[in-house]
């Protein structure tokens, strides 16, 4: 979002291993200087390729471990499916997130 920056990867090789998966900015501006401070998160379950931001608090992240989902900018994260996916992408309009997969798999996820 405008002032949040959540990256998540992870080791793909082992993509149940949930540590070292995600990590979080929060930027922050002082007379006309932006730094970004890093953020104390939680570590989603696994591998991850996408994070997406669905609201300020909200976000959504997948890839080949499953879908888990933040309610808490992202302090703290359940697993919401197990079927992998490896990308998330918000609704402009809708409060959910469409989920692409291998295989040509297309979800709508509605939170």
């Amino acid at each position: 979002n405008q002032k949040n920056i959540v990256i998540v990867g992870g080791d793909f090789s082992k993509d149940q291993l949930a540590t070292q998966n995600i990590v979080g900015y929060q930027k922050s501006l002082s007379k006309k200087q932006i730094s970004w401070n890093q953020l104390a998160l939680s570590n989603p379950n696994g591998y991850k390729s996408s994070v997406e931001f669905i609201d300020n608090n909200r976000l959504i992240t997948c890839g080949t471990s499953g879908v888990d989902f933040s309610k808490d900018k992202g302090l703290s994260w359940e697993t919401i499916s197990k079927a992998p996916f490896h990308i998330a992408k918000k609704h402009p309009t809708k409060r959910g997130a469409y989920l692409a997969g291998s295989g040509g798999r297309i979800s709508f996820v509605e939170l």
